[in-house]
């Protein structure tokens, strides 16, 4: 027994993993291309979306009106025009209720593909970039549009709305005040008319001006009051319209139309699939083309985004009630001023009673009419500063470009989702080889042989045409013939320190081409001048005399049983130069008859006659002729399969004949095809090909038609090999 060698430990190779992506190259292909088809499906059925963008520009705060300046009269009344912040005005086009007035401007449908706005801030800037979706792209630019210009709108209207209260209330005063101005002057110039009296003393006068003074300064003082309460209430008016908090709708995708678009690409494929067999009218068809139906009503039923209301605080009711608070101090200030102004009122009109009668009823007329006329005047002027004050209320916003209808979508981005499914498809098919390479048992190179059985590949055989199966009818510069003198060769170099004159051929299990793989053997080591014996230990299912074209009988059996001799059970291959013994009648006990001293006797008289002797042996795992026969002889070789050999087979042979104490030389892989080849081996031995009659396809002297030399581009076991051409194979 030779001792066996421990099997290499795995290591894993970049090349391996590019031999892996080759072999299964045609599932990463298929795979990849059911991923794009999926991906083209889906993105067909998805509803192009358009997106429209409009921006505005907030106008910058003049600091220099901001500013505290003492000398300008008007500066409190400009400092009213002034804009509000950028991400004030972003919340205020932000808001649902806003949103939803331009949606009605704008006749959008209330449906699921109602637009989609989103207003932001371009970064260190003062620009508003507003932006609309909908599949209509007209609807999107008329959306954004609107929304620009109703905004400004709304914010000139709210501006100039409170100013242009307080103006026709102090238009109403001035009427009556210049209405009562001239009453004043008329019962004036009446009683001087009748009592003929020009002017009053330089005391009466006095005292009749500092009266006139207080009680203008107190109408004034009243008047503000009633402004202030009016612009309160006014406000109060506002905050009670005014939530505190507004509702923002958050949206999301509806996960339920992913899965509704998903089933529908599954079913257009399906009915795709089912037309390339049944015809449009076919039950199958019409029963998916019904399922299709049903999947596009629901997906038009089914909304694109799901909207959740958020409740976030209103800066506009915070911004109104501190407007309230304003206004509750300046009238607190103005009532404080009023509460002076009465006692001096009071002590002033005292005075003025100590006149005699008609300088009294004087005093009174020229008071009533100087108080008029101050009156009247001290809302002339408010209602002037009202005036600049509405003139002022610039606008705090323009509109920098409008939106025009786009011209492509958005949303579905073809090209992306196709070079997406692509790349999804190539990574999905390369996981897929892998798996399938994981869960695949065969074996496929030399280096699982290796790495399983600790075993050398002694050759490789290529698949051979059903027409020949004898090395002997193919060309002598074949394949075939170039792979069986490279097995020879290699059992020769195993047989160096331990010469191998009885070799038995077997494998794990029936079908791998052991008993052609034999002969073919024989056939070589014949050639080279050896002499050989061929025996058919194959007691159960003999085919070796089907192969070459033998009687059955006389042969192995018949030598145990002593029906005939060794001598006249061999049959000679004069064309081929070797000896053959049939497996003969079939035994109901072969195990028992190849465990006999007989055999033994038979293989000892074999050895003496042959330079060497081939047993074609039953396989390994049906039965246990293998095991008994190996242990005589010199040693075995196991056929596999390529491709099609499983690894748990080969490896319990391999352990049947360790436990026989069989000396394995090592492993033929069999049927080898350019398929399961890979890039372990490559068969070749002259650039130029050779046609099915031996010669070369070159100038006619062996060489190839550039007149160079032959050139050696593969070897295994010892000899070169040519490279295979498509006309020759094996079983």
């Amino acid at each position: 027994m030779v001792e066996r060698r421990e099997p290499a430990p795995d290591e894993i190779s970049l090349q391996q993993y590019i031999d892996v992506l080759l072999r299964r190259r045609w599932t990463i292909i298929n795979t990849a291309v059911a991923v794009l088809v999926l991906g083209m499906v889906a993105t067909a059925l998805i509803t192009p979306i358009y997106e429209a963008d409009a921006k505005l520009l907030v106008l910058a705060t003049n600091p220099q009106i901001n500013a505290m300046n003492t000398e300008n009269p008007l500066a409190d009344l400009l400092a009213m025009a002034q804009p509000e912040s950028v991400d004030t005005q972003i919340e205020v086009l932000r808001s649902q209720p806003f949103i939803d007035e331009v949606l009605h401007a704008a006749r959008a449908p209330t449906q699921k593909r109602q637009p989609q706005v989103r207003v932001t801030g371009v970064k260190d800037t003062d620009v508003i970039e507003v932006k609309a979706q909908s599949p209509d792209p007209a609807l999107a630019a008329r959306v954004a549009n609107i929304m620009l210009t109703h905004y400004l709108d709304s914010t000139r209207q709210l501006s100039l709305q409170e100013i242009s209260r307080a103006r026709q209330f102090v238009q109403k005063e001035a009427q009556k005040a210049q209405g009562a101005l001239r009453n004043a002057e008329d019962a004036l110039t009446q009683f001087r008319q009748t009592n003929r009296i020009a002017q009053l003393t330089a005391e009466q006068q006095s005292r009749t001006q500092e009266l006139i003074d207080l009680e203008t300064k107190s109408a004034g003082t009243r008047t503000d009051i009633t402004r202030v309460q009016s612009q309160m209430r006014l406000v109060k008016s506002q905050i009670a319209r005014t939530p505190r908090d507004r509702i923002v709708a958050a949206g999301h995708e509806n996960p339920g139309v992913g899965a509704l678009q998903a089933k529908l690409a599954e079913a257009t494929v399906e009915r795709a699939t089912l037309l390339k067999a049944y015809r449009p009218t076919h039950l199958k068809v019409r029963t998916i083309d019904a399922t299709i139906a049903n999947l596009k009503t629901q997906l038009a039923a089914e909304p694109q985004e799901l909207r959740v209301p958020l409740h976030v605080p209103n800066d506009r009711y915070d911004k109104l009630i501190d407007r309230l608070d304003g206004y509750q101090a300046e009238l607190d200030g103005l009532q404080a001023q009023q509460a002076q102004i009465e006692p001096q009122l009071t002590f002033r009109r005292q005075r003025l009673n100590e006149l005699g009668p008609w300088e009294q009823r004087l005093t009174q007329l020229q008071r009533s009419r100087d108080m008029a006329e101050k009156s009247y005047l001290n809302l002339q002027s408010k209602l002037e500063d009202l005036q600049i004050r509405e003139n002022a209320r610039r606008s705090t916003a323009r509109i920098i470009e409008q939106a025009e209808a786009p011209l492509s979508p958005v949303r579905p981005r073809r090209t992306t989702n196709m070079a997406v499914s692509l790349v999804l498809g190539l990574l999905l098919g390369g996981c897929l080889a892998f798996l399938l390479e994981m869960l695949d048992d065969r074996i496929t190179t030399d280096e699982e042989v290796d790495r399983l059985l600790a075993l050398p590949v002694l050759g490789h055989i290529p698949t051979m045409a059903t027409g020949g199966r004898l090395i002997s009818a193919l060309p002598s510069h074949s394949h075939v013939c170039e792979s069986y003198r490279g097995l020879r060769s290699s059992i020769s170099f195993s047989g160096i320190d331990a010469p191998v004159t009885t070799l038995g051929v077997s494998s794990a299990r029936a079908g791998e081409g052991k008993t052609t793989t034999t002969v073919n053997l024989a056939l070589a080591m014949a050639m080279d001048g050896r002499e050989v014996i061929l025996v058919d230990t194959d007691l159960r299912r003999p085919s070796l005399h089907k192969a070459l074209g033998l009687p059955a009988s006389p042969g192995l059996t018949d030598v145990l049983t002593g029906h005939c001799t060794l001598q006249d059970a061999l049959q000679a291959l004069p064309d081929h130069g070797a000896m053959v013994l049939t497996s003969g009648t079939v035994p109901p006990n072969p195990a028992e008859m190849l465990n006999t001293a007989a055999m033994e006797s038979v293989i000892e008289q074999l050895r003496s006659m042959a330079d060497t002797v081939i047993f074609d042996t039953p396989p390994c795992l049906p039965v246990t002729d293998a095991q008994v026969l190996g242990a005589k002889l010199d040693g075995m070789i196991l056929v596999a399969e390529m491709g099609e050999a499983r690894k748990a087979e080969l490896r319990r042979a391999r352990e049947l004949l360790d436990q026989a104490h069989i000396r394995v030389l090592g492993i033929v892989m069999n049927k080898l095809s350019s398929q399961n080849s890979g890039s372990y081996y490559r068969y070749g031995y002259y650039r130029g090909e050779y046609s099915s009659n031996g010669h070369t396809s070159g100038n006619g002297n062996g060489h190839p038609p550039s007149g160079r030399p032959p050139r050696l581009v593969g070897h295994l076991g010892g000899e070169a090999r040519s490279e295979p051409s498509e006309h020759e194979g094996g079983q």
